[in-house]
């Protein structure tokens, strides 16, 4: 009978709207606030692009990242009270590692760089000024959200692998400090991986719209949708992937539709699965995005996305009561990533970290464009912009914002 009632009342929440206090706004219209509709001669959607189109600025992010690590050096102590949700864990071997005393290391490590020898050597700031114009001139379809007329489009085109190649190996052979050159190293990883991120950003705010309001009302015909959705998710299909790719070309119209249905599907059953994980589910935002509340505390909660590796509780999408909480541990995690460059560990162990690090923000960051399609077309501009920040990706930041990142939302 228990399990009975909780089907019942789950299947009312999937149902429930967020409700009235969680703000009220343009709706839809806000989504052509971001996004531009492409039409091709005959009137059917060819492309969806970003509206905002400001050029991806490397150095921008080179200030930030130095400026942090100034932070760092000023003051060892800055993010200590960020490691305190670690712990110890065990590794391929079954040794533990104790986290807090590792991220320690790093960040002393950190503390110990000479931020602005490296940041002005001559060498690294022309490699830096070379990789920006060479990414500007070199990615042909950087603001490209969907394809809905190409159903090989994403599959076919050339990746940034190149130019991130071309650019590491000129790091280790042109730059002459072995700091130096890791950090040229993670500036170039660590911008191809923005530009990436921005684009399923977007693409997951295009999902919640389609979602939440009919589409009609977006201006997408039926089977435009359903390409819209197709090509979102073929951008997703691996390289090596051909008979996905062929699948997703002889299915055009229902290859989206079922992808974001089994998507939404596996959400469900997380929430189903993890629901005693919270003292209250106020409301489904959309499939990917619950509110929850503890007491007079509210959060968002991912329902697509876990913790992390080891963790498998959903993850904390919006703190309410600390909207800077995930900004600064997911900035955090960067340092530890950097840091642990200059940590003498063995390659486990750095493996390790580097998955637990990596699964703890990055496939959270991708889903949270449709948290910020949310809060926008619901009017909560407050938690939208910090949304946009905790996202730590300073071209959207730029963009939805119209600044840059400054070390200052740290502190």
């Amino acid at each position: 009978m228990k399990q009975l009632l909780f089907l019942i009342g789950f299947l009312a929440l999937l149902a429930c709207p967020a409700p009235a206090a969680w703000g009220q706004g343009r709706g839809f219209e806000t989504l052509y606030d971001h996004v531009e509709v492409v039409r091709d001669a005959n009137g059917n959607i060819d492309e969806l692009r970003t509206k905002n189109r400001w050029p991806f600025s490397v150095k921008e992010y080179v200030e930030f990242l130095r400026d942090t690590l100034m932070l760092i050096k000023s003051n060892p102590k800055a993010f200590t009270k960020d490691l305190k949700p670690f712990g110890k864990v065990l590794d391929e071997d079954g040794k533990e590692v104790d986290m807090p005393m590792l991220g320690e290391a790093a960040l002393e490590e950190l503390a110990k760089l000479d931020v602005k020898a490296v940041f002005s050597d001559p060498k690294f700031v022309k490699l830096i000024g070379e990789f920006e114009y060479e990414l500007q001139t070199s990615i042909i379809f950087p603001y490209i959200i969907a394809k809905p007329g190409n159903s090989k489009f994403w599959f076919t085109l050339a990746g940034p692998e190149k130019l991130l190649k071309k650019f590491i190996d000129l790091a280790w052979s042109l730059i002459d400090s072995y700091p130096g050159a890791a950090l040229a190293h993670w500036i170039f990883e660590r911008v191809i991986s923005y530009i990436e991120a921005r684009q399923n950003f977007y693409q997951k705010m295009v999902l919640h719209y389609m979602e939440h309001y009919f589409d009609d009302d977006l201006g997408f015909p039926l089977d435009d949708a359903a390409r819209i959705r197709s090509s979102i998710f073929e951008s997703k299909i691996k390289w090596y992937k051909f008979w996905e790719s062929q699948y997703a070309q002889d299915n055009w119209l229902t290859y989206g539709n079922e992808h974001f249905t089994g998507e939404r599907e596996r959400a469900d059953r997380k929430l189903r699965e993890h629901q005693d994980q919270f003292s209250q589910i106020v409301a489904r935002l959309d499939w990917a995005f619950v509110a929850t509340a503890d007491g007079e505390n509210r959060y968002v909660h991912h329902t697509a996305v876990e913790t992390g590796f080891l963790d498998d509780t959903l993850s904390v999408a919006y703190d309410f009561q600390d909207p800077k909480k995930l900004l600064r541990m997911r900035v955090f995690l960067d340092l530890l990533h950097i840091g642990l460059r200059f940590v003498p560990a063995p390659g486990p162990i750095k493996s390790l970290v580097d998955k637990l690090i990596n699964t703890r923000y990055r496939p959270q960051i991708d889903m949270e464009g449709a948290l910020y399609g949310y809060f926008d077309s619901t009017g909560n501009a407050e938690a939208a912009e910090r949304t946009a920040l905790q996202s730590i990706n300073p071209f959207l930041i730029r963009e939805l914002m119209g600044r840059g990142m400054s070390v200052d939302v740290l502190k």
